[in-house]
């Protein structure tokens, strides 16, 4: 697998291109060959592609490879079939003489940002490091698919992720438990200080576009796998290339689209769209000390109601009356709720600030990190486990306060509603 498989070096895609994004200069032999990486004593002077020329010095430069090389030939297994492709593609050619006491597989990435070099091992290899302990612990329903099998298929996943507060701790455990090729990441606001109960952040991260953030996040240990950010968040211009992707643009189709944000307006349309392109939705709602994850296989079943337990015609209906009065609280309550189903009310915490009853010291909604990273968590292996075949619940609420679960939705009957 060539460093193009992840992310061509002349890249098209206006999306992968975010403010402080990785560069994949690509291979130690290649750029030096290419003018793109010269040594100099102990700094290294890089050309970048826009041609503009950067010492990096001793103290951020990284080498990454030989740690990575001796800790796969650790744990891969030595009888098995990719331990033959470890000799012959890494150790065989590792044994080669040095570059500056860097090995001649590094890939050279500079991080714009933080003025840092950083060598890897080949992508292929880098990300097997990264995978390897998941082993088979996500199997398919017969438990019949292989490994190198399971592999081709999440590799093949593209995941979009709408919204970034809760929504990415989803993208994070996608990145976890699945790792595709392809992810991408759509919000169009910054974090606040606020966002940190539920986000894991640094001070760096405040007051940044929380899309890129997420990107940043995934390429700070994986500059291979593309993220395309829409850091001006989902609007009628770009959902086409976000969920039907893009020819032009060398943008991939979405094979899940996960929801979570603010926008009511936006779910719907995001429902619409899963729903016309016949990829599965899901949708992740933190509520409170629970959370509830929402799942409409469009795949399997095109003609299912945008929401389980309610009509079409209902949402269309409470969502015309509240934005004909946008200032009626009650109105969008109402919308939500038609959305959601009543699992709330289970969540004392939650169900009295709804009604007005919550004696706390903020005036916004009670969330409860943990929650939002128990949600992210359980989403994520769940389209890892629908991928390989399994069925999933139209709707499952987790009431982590009082430890029960309630699934909803007969998933074999699509006239359930």
């Amino acid at each position: 697998m060539k460093e193009s498989d992840f992310r061509p070096k002349e890249q098209i895609n206006p999306y992968l291109e975010y403010s402080g994004s990785p560069i994949i200069l690509g291979n130690i032999k290649e750029a030096m060959g290419t003018g793109k990486l010269k040594f100099e004593g102990d700094g290294i002077e890089l050309r970048l592609p826009s041609q503009e020329k950067i010492k990096v010095s001793k103290k951020h430069q990284f080498n990454r490879v030989e740690q990575t090389i001796n800790e796969l030939n650790g744990v891969i297994d030595h009888e098995s079939p990719l331990y033959e492709d470890f000799k012959k593609e890494v150790l065989s050619k590792n044994n080669e003489s040095t570059i500056n006491f860097i090995s001649p597989l590094g890939v050279a990435v500079y991080y714009p940002e933080r003025e840092d070099l950083v060598f890897y091992a080949p992508s292929k290899w880098h990300k097997n490091a990264l995978i390897l302990r998941n082993s088979l612990l996500i199997r398919d329903p017969k438990q019949e698919i292989s490994w190198h099998e399971q592999r081709e298929i999440f590799d093949s996943l593209v995941i979009g992720v709408a919204g970034a507060s809760v929504g990415k701790n989803a993208f994070m455990r996608i990145i976890d438990t699945i790792r595709p090729n392809h992810i991408k990441i759509a919000d169009p606001k910054t974090y606040k200080d606020s966002n940190s109960n539920r986000a894991e952040l640094a001070y760096w991260d405040i007051g940044v576009n929380k899309a890129v953030v997420a990107g940043k996040q995934v390429h700070r240990n994986d500059p291979f796998t593309n993220v395309s950010v829409y850091s001006e968040g989902l609007n009628n211009s770009n959902m086409e290339d976000f969920v039907g992707g893009s020819e032009i643009k060398n943008e991939p189709p979405l094979n899940y689209l996960v929801e979570e944000t603010d926008d009511p307006i936006r779910k719907i349309e995001s429902l619409k769209f899963a729903r016309k392109h016949k990829i599965p939705f899901c949708m992740i709602t933190d509520i409170g000390s629970g959370y509830q994850i929402d799942f409409r296989d469009f795949k399997k079943h095109p003609n299912l109601p945008l929401m389980y337990g309610v009509k079409d015609e209902e949402i269309f209906e409470t969502q015309s009356n509240w934005q004909e009065d946008k200032r009626n609280v009650r109105l969008l309550v109402d919308f939500a709720f038609k959305l959601i189903g009543n699992n709330w009310k289970d969540v004392p915490e939650f169900r009295d600030f709804v009604l007005g009853k919550y004696n706390g010291v903020s005036k916004e909604l009670p969330q409860l990190g943990v929650a939002a990273n128990a949600g992210g968590s359980h989403l994520a292996v769940s389209i890892a486990k629908h991928a390989l075949g399994a069925e999933i619940p139209e709707r499952f609420f987790v009431n982590l306060a009082s430890r029960k679960i309630n699934e909803e939705g007969n998933i074999f009957d699509v006239n359930n509603q």
